[in-house]
């Protein structure tokens, strides 16, 4: 599905995620939620920066305890929520994938300022499906 990030952010306090992550992203602590955003975060070049990996870990394993009951569009909302917010950029993004066409669904820094202003286009994600006008 399309992600809607003004859900996503709906969602962060609905399922109250900010629990563990805080509300500004930063964590809770060692043994609670890890930081999501911010520069002690994963970096733009981790698993979870592309949006198809955060999608699924988060519908698999979030919210602790109730596992599984996001639907596919609020994890999309959520993951891209989620990576619309600054992190650590890796350097390495030009040479990750040698030889063969990366991933479609890495959130890189120049995207990330794309869907903040509201003007990137999803559909440049491989099976991304376009929401219904």
């Amino acid at each position: 599905p399309e992600p809607n990030v003004v859900r996503g952010e709906e969602l962060y306090e609905e399922k109250n995620c900010l629990s563990c992550h805080a509300a500004d992203g930063s964590g809770t602590g060692a043994n609670t939620g890890p930081a999501l955003w911010g520069e002690n975060s994963f970096n733009d070049g981790a698993g979870l920066s592309r949006l198809t990996k955060m999608s699924g870990y988060i519908k698999n394993n979030m919210p602790i305890g109730a596992e599984y009951e996001l639907t596919d569009q609020e994890a999309a909302d959520l993951s891209a929520y989620l990576l619309s917010h600054e992190r650590p950029v890796w350097d390495g993004h030009d040479t990750d994938f040698p030889g063969i066409e990366g991933p479609t669904d890495i959130i890189t820094k120049d995207r990330r300022e794309k869907i903040r202003e509201g003007t990137f286009d999803w559909t440049e994600i491989e099976n991304v499906v376009p929401a219904e006008e």
